[in-house]
């Protein structure tokens, strides 16, 4: 989706809402309800563009992760915002499958 360099703020907001619109994810997960998605609402606001998700569909990965347990070896560099998204997808995955939870 991303695969230029130096995206304005508009325009990848733009582009990650485009997404949102047309998947409607039943949830969007950040790692703390009071971190990563309050950061992108914050910046949807900065730029006045409108939250592309309703309220209610906001997700705690490190709620989820306490709550079912499993391991994993983390890869990549921690703090990086892309290796930070990667491995918390397979770690979501991974908490999928082993727990059977059906998460989307």
């Amino acid at each position: 989706m991303f695969k230029e360099q130096g995206s304005s703020l508009e325009s990848a907001l733009k582009l990650f809402g485009a997404w949102v619109q047309e998947h409607d994810p039943e949830g969007v997960w950040g790692n703390g309800a009071d971190f990563d998605n309050v950061i992108l609402a914050t910046a949807y606001k900065a730029v006045g563009q409108k939250l592309p998700w309703k309220y209610y569909k906001n997700r705690c990965f490190r709620t989820l992760k306490n709550c079912f347990p499993v391991e994993l070896k983390r890869e990549g560099t921690h703090h990086n915002a892309v290796d930070d998204a990667a491995h918390q997808m397979k770690h979501l995955k991974l908490i999928n499958t082993t727990y059977n939870l059906n998460l989307k």
